[in-house]
């Protein structure tokens, strides 16, 4: 399954997405607010910070980031 359809179906569930980019080192979180699409940033050590869809960071890790889970996106 893609990232892209992983996404798709864990927004129809409510369910959130984390994905892990290692080119810029960065974890995303895409999640379902208000049916919207929101998406968190996070860089290693850092606070997560909110982020467009549309960005090149998210696209980058909805394209070959690598899906991890929940504590390993809190753990960061």
């Amino acid at each position: 399954m893609s990232n892209h359809e992983k996404i798709f179906e864990n927004y129809e569930k409510s369910k959130d997405t984390y994905l892990y980019e290692d080119w810029q080192d960065v974890v995303i979180k895409i999640t379902r607010k208000n049916d919207e699409m929101e998406c968190f940033a996070k860089f290693r050590k850092k606070k997560e910070y909110s982020i467009k869809w549309e960005s090149s960071l998210v696209m980058e890790a909805r394209m070959s980031g690598k899906l991890i889970d929940k504590e390993t996106y809190e753990n960061f």
